[in-house]
């Protein structure tokens, strides 16, 4: 089963709200976080979704994530079989 496609989104998600302090400044911009999530596709029509860690630039994410394409699916992030 070969990774075919990979597409990667940017979530929004807002943190809780501080009643404290969010009602008389706004909800400050750490509150607010940007949160990647890519969708894999594969041959056989599995479709399967994976967190980006939040901190992690999209430079890194493309150049690795494009490695996996055509690799099998069960052989990513499984132990080294010697």
């Amino acid at each position: 089963m070969k990774i075919t496609r990979i597409n990667l989104y940017v979530v929004n998600v807002p943190e809780r709200h501080w009643w404290w302090s969010d009602d008389t400044y706004g909800q400050p911009l750490h509150q607010r976080a940007e949160h990647g999530v890519a969708e894999i596709e594969t041959d056989q029509g599995l479709i399967g979704l994976t967190q980006i860690e939040r901190f992690t630039p999209w430079d890194v994410v493309h150049r690795e994530l494009a490695d996996w394409l055509g690799m099998d699916v069960l052989e990513i992030n499984l132990p080294d079989r010697r």
